[in-house]
């Protein structure tokens, strides 16, 4: 079985960050979900009707990011218009057949003496663990994996990860369940990624105590978050590092 995985971050990090990036930035979060291949062609048709539903373009991206742009300039209709529409947006993963998400958080503060490269990698290669041993249960189960590009440096970072990985293994040796490198996807071409920002920013939020987030997080994204036998999500699905 194909499986398609789709990935965003939200947040930034430093190494050394000031008092002021940490209340602007008080964590840095990768989202991923996982879905079956066959389903994205359901996913990305749903996406383009919620678009035409709402009356957006089918080439304008709304991203997370906008909502507290519209927030901040008090412009309210469009705020709870983009809002409904990601909501909404969010909630199409609910009718495939198969998802799993899995969050990765690093939460901001004075003493984290880690670089971003070295953060990065640690983000990277918690998410493909969890999606190589969630696949693992099929011999003939394969990922293809979808990260939204984020700047010429971190791209080759991501790369360079991601094939260090894949080739030389951890505590998992061989990466049997996942293809051989990393695939770079625009966002603004991409319905799998925008979805993928928008559960990243819900998530952001929701550990920013922000009302909206909340409500988007525990009604649209807990459910679908990888977890164990026991319903814990802890080291399954979120995992803090």
């Amino acid at each position: 079985m194909i499986y398609f995985a789709f990935s965003d971050e939200c947040g930034k990090y430093k190494k050394y960050p000031s008092d002021n990036f940490i209340r602007s930035h008080p964590f840095y979060i990768r989202a991923t979900y996982i879905i079956k291949g066959d389903d994205w062609i359901t996913l990305n048709r749903n996406f383009s009707n919620l678009k035409n539903k709402f009356g957006f373009s089918l080439d304008k991206e709304i991203k997370w990011s906008h909502l507290w742009t519209l927030k901040k300039r008090n412009q309210d209709f469009q705020f709870a218009t983009t809002l409904d529409f990601i909501n909404e947006a969010i909630g199409l993963i609910a009718k495939l057949v198969y998802i799993k998400i899995i969050i990765t958080l690093t939460e901001n503060t004075k003493d984290q003496y880690t670089g971003e490269n070295a953060l990065l990698k640690m983000h990277i290669q918690d998410t493909i663990q969890r999606i190589e041993m969630e696949l693992q249960v099929d011999p003939n189960n394969l990922c293809v994996i979808f990260f939204d590009p984020v700047s010429n440096e971190m791209n080759k970072s991501f790369r360079n990860v991601y094939h260090d990985m894949y080739e030389s293994g951890d505590f998992i040796k061989t990466y049997s369940h996942i293809k051989d490198s990393i695939n770079l996807e625009y966002s603004h071409h991409s319905a799998g990624i925008q979805i993928a920002d928008y559960i990243a920013g819900a998530t952001n939020g929701f550990f920013r105590e922000f009302e909206e987030s909340t409500n988007i997080f525990n009604k649209r994204i807990k459910p679908f978050i990888r977890k164990d036998k026991t319903d814990e999500p802890l080291g399954w699905g979120i995992i803090e590092m």
